[in-house]
């Protein structure tokens, strides 16, 4: 959840939910210029996911 990344990220600081997706668009634009294959979806009600294929010493792994 939102609660969980917030915490994990800044620790206690105050952090609305407008900076948090803002942040969450900067790093979808920034995976979009470096990988057609890497997303970062919106689940609704648990917070975000990452998947796709990553490349790890030249194999391919999909994650989700």
């Amino acid at each position: 959840p939102r609660s969980e990344l917030k915490l994990h990220c800044w620790g206690r600081v105050s952090v609305s939910n407008k900076a948090l997706d803002r942040k969450i668009h900067i790093v979808r634009a920034a995976l979009a210029d470096v990988s057609e294959t890497v997303r970062v979806h919106s689940v609704y009600g648990r917070g975000f996911k990452v998947e796709g294929f990553f490349q790890q010493d030249g194999s391919e792994k999909f994650s989700e």
